[in-house]
């Protein structure tokens, strides 16, 4: 099997984050949020997302991430995802 290529990446945003509009099926969708401070726990798990990364940096300025994958359905296409709190987010996908 060969290995997942890079397929395209939708606008960084602070709001909605779409998905990149080359998404198709099957692909792997990452989707990651950064910022210097999140409120609380930081931004909730989208639904039908699962959260395969979290890294609370140290300091008052330290960059804190979160990280969530999903394999993409046809409804995928062009959707957008909503993340709470404040940073900024993008979706990667990647095909086989």
């Amino acid at each position: 099997m060969a290995p997942p290529t890079f397929q395209g990446a939708g606008t960084p945003s602070t709001v909605g984050t779409p998905v990149a509009p080359v998404c198709a099926a099957g692909d792997l969708l990452v989707l990651t949020v950064g910022a210097i401070s999140f409120s609380g726990e930081g931004p909730a798990t989208p639904a039908g997302w699962t959260l395969v990364a979290s890294n609370d940096g140290t300091g008052g300025s330290a960059l804190k991430l979160r990280r969530w994958v999903k394999q993409a359905t046809a409804d995928d296409s062009e959707a957008t995802v909503t993340v709470g709190g404040t940073g900024v987010a993008v979706i990667c996908n990647y095909r086989n």
